[in-house]
């Protein structure tokens, strides 16, 4: 049985003609989406619906859901992911469902035909922050990466421009998101375009921006305008409804537990050095920018730095070792686990190998294909994954209740998505804990701290447009 807010959800989706639906991890959107869109399909025999989802969610979740309600069974659906071949061959299905990943879009308009060939009326499009974007087509120019030399290139449709020309032949549109406003207001603008096609926002990117944010001239930083905030809620909040999972449902809770590494006063004074000049002596490591230098900060907080001599062509990059204070605190957390699984997130690519040298039992999630069904049968005892490729949609809740986070985003949305993958509904553990391994005094606090105000922010704007119901 669908419970109540699902219910509610289906509802707005058989009776308004587009809606986004920022209904919180945990509380069944997917179901949701494909029973509202499955009551409009049995109306209207002729109807289809594309259902547009990360790789991952569209391999695993979405069939996953259509198999589990006995009320879906019997649904027909054909999954787009793949070789070319295997694309090609379920693109031929007429299925009611049509499940594709975002990166294959423009190839999907490409081989349909363009507009001729669309032949979905319910659009459904699952992580809409993505849309966030507001991009309809590829740049015109490009730099070239062997001489430098600005080129031009002819103009493609982007995943966004794809999604805006289909969106014209369909009479449903349903955008799905855990995190629709990551960022505050400025994300909604692509979001709403697609639903209404300009008519609440504005019919552009420009436009959007123009009329509701300042731009400082010599930083380039966008900001609301006073009363912006306000003003985009009040005129979206017809077409916006937002569930919350504390309004509806038991999860269990999630207990952050911050730990602090020092890094002994040789790395410390290293550290500040290079902050103070851009240069790190002792490894022979220079960031060109301040933009370069915050992430280069970050991969020593991590223990590492990564170091390209421009020299050698191509450019050889290569990872110089700084530290192991990070490791040995994920040590400690594994012994401390005491055999208990563990889920865990690290930042740069020599994270991944320095973890893998430390730990030859761990399981990355891109290398295995069972990775979900391992996880949840409890035979994965470390599990890592860079959060990008492990956030969305995935129900991880059986395999564990500790999380680790060996180095951090700066996308709120990656924070959220990814612990949320273990504190869902079937969490047979009383909490979920989540380890935050940080450098005392580095960009790693800084980091932490800005994914906090991020979170104040974004709460304020689910709450403009929150539905309570009554019965829970």
């Amino acid at each position: 049985m669908l419970r109540s807010y699902q219910r509610y959800l289906a509802d707005r989706i058989v009776t308004m003609p587009y809606l986004l639906g920022a209904a919180e991890m945990s509380l069944g959107k997917t179901a949701a989406a494909l029973t509202g869109a499955r009551r409009l399909m049995k109306k209207r025999l002729t109807w289809r619906t594309i259902i547009i989802a990360p790789l991952t969610v569209a391999e695993e979740t979405w069939p996953t859901e259509l198999a589990e309600w006995e009320h879906l069974a019997d649904a027909t659906f054909t999954v787009v992911c793949g070789s070319e071949a295997q694309r090609l061959a379920a693109l031929k299905r007429d299925a009611e469902f049509t499940i594709i990943n975002r990166e294959n879009l423009p190839w999907l308009w490409e081989t349909i035909g363009q507009d001729r060939g669309w032949r979905w009326k319910i659009l459904i499009y699952d992580e809409a922050s993505r849309l966030k974007g507001f991009v309809h087509r590829t740049p015109g120019k490009r730099k070239d990466p062997k001489t430098g030399a600005v080129v031009k290139r002819k103009p493609t449709l982007t995943e966004f421009g794809v999604v805006a020309r289909g969106r014209k032949h369909c009479e449903r549109v349903v955008e799905l998101s855990g995190t629709p406003s990551p960022n505050g207001i400025i994300d909604l603008g692509g979001p709403i375009y697609i639903l209404d096609k300009g008519e609440r926002l504005g019919p552009s990117k420009a436009a959007f921006h123009r009329r509701f944010f300042d731009t400082n001239e010599f930083s380039h930083k966008v900001t609301p305008k006073p009363g912006a905030k306000d003003e985009v809620m009040s005129r979206i909040k017809d077409v916006m409804i937002a569930l919350r999972a504390e309004d509806y449902i038991d999860l269990p809770p999630q207990v952050f537990n911050p730990i602090y590494v020092r890094l002994a006063p040789k790395h410390m004074q290293q550290y500040k050095a290079f902050e103070r000049t851009l240069v790190a002596e002792a490894y022979d490591v220079e960031a060109v920018t301040k933009g370069v230098l915050t992430n280069k900060l970050l991969q020593f907080a991590n223990g590492g730095l990564y170091r390209t001599d421009e020299r050698i062509y191509p450019p050889i990059r290569e990872t110089i070792p700084v530290h192991d204070a990070k490791l040995r605190a994920l040590e400690s957390i594994v012994e401390e686990a005491a055999g208990q699984n563990i889920l865990l997130a690290y930042s740069f690519q020599f994270d991944r190998e320095r973890i893998r040298k430390k730990f030859p039992k761990v399981v990355f999630f891109d290398e295995d294909k069972n990775f979900v069904k391992k996880w949840n049968a409890g035979k994965i005892q470390l599990g890592a994954a860079h959060p990008a490729s492990m956030a969305h949609g995935l129900n991880l809740q059986h395999g564990g209740h500790i999380q680790v986070w060996f180095g951090l985003t700066w996308s709120l949305e990656l924070w959220d998505q990814f612990n949320r993958r273990l504190a869902r509904p079937g969490q047979l553990n009383h909490s979920v804990f989540i380890h935050v391994i940080m450098a005392k005094g580095t960009m790693d606090e800084i980091q932490y701290e800005k994914l906090q105000q991020k979170g104040v922010n974004q709460d304020e704007i689910m709450d403009a447009v929150r539905i309570r119901l009554t019965d829970g």
